[in-house]
C-alpha cells in the first residue's frame, strides 16, 4: 500500500478562511490509494488533529454535521470540495488520489455553493 496525503481546508460562506475551534487551516492525512474522504478524516481524528460528527441520511450516506464543534447555522450545510470542485459524491464514496485537496465550506441551502 502507498501512503498519500491530502490537504484539508475550511472556509466560511463569505469566502474567508476560518479556523474551526483550533483546527489548522491545512492538515495532512496519510491513507492508502483510493481511500475515501471519510477514511482520511477518520485518520486525522485518530491522530487527534480533527473531530467531526456525521449523520446517516439514506440514500446519501453520512452527512458531515460538525467539524471540531462547528455546526452549520440554520439553513447552512458543510459542502465538500475536492480539488476546488464541488464534489458529486459524499464523504463515503468520494475517493481521493495522491495530493488531492479537500476543502470544507459552510454554504447556504438557499443558494448555489461555489468557491
Amino acid at each position: 500500500s502507498f501512503n498519500f496525503s491530502a490537504r484539508f481546508y475550511f472556509q466560511k460562506d463569505n469566502g474567508k478562511s476560518q479556523n474551526p475551534k483550533g483546527v489548522p487551516l491545512k492538515l495532512s492525512a496519510p491513507w492508502t490509494e483510493n481511500a475515501t474522504v471519510i477514511l482520511a478524516m477518520r485518520n486525522l481524528e485518530y491522530q487527534k488533529l480533527l473531530r467531526f460528527r456525521t449523520k446517516f441520511s439514506c440514500p446519501f450516506g453520512n452527512l458531515v454535521t460538525q467539524i471540531n464543534e462547528v455546526s452549520p447555522a440554520k439553513g447552512q450545510y458543510w459542502a465538500l470540495f475536492v480539488n476546488n470542485n464541488l464534489s458529486n459524491f459524499g464523504v463515503d464514496s468520494a475517493t481521493l488520489k495522491k495530493d488531492d485537496s479537500i476543502l470544507w465550506k459552510l454554504c447556504s441551502e438557499s443558494g448555489t455553493c461555489s468557491l
